[in-house]
């Protein structure tokens, strides 16, 4: 199943910010 590129950008931005919150 394609993912749509909202929701592909939505989880990219969603990880970045969980790394962010961890390397803090």
């Amino acid at each position: 199943m394609r993912m749509r590129e909202g929701d592909v950008s939505a989880y990219i931005l969603a990880s970045i910010l969980m790394a962010d919150r961890v390397s803090l």
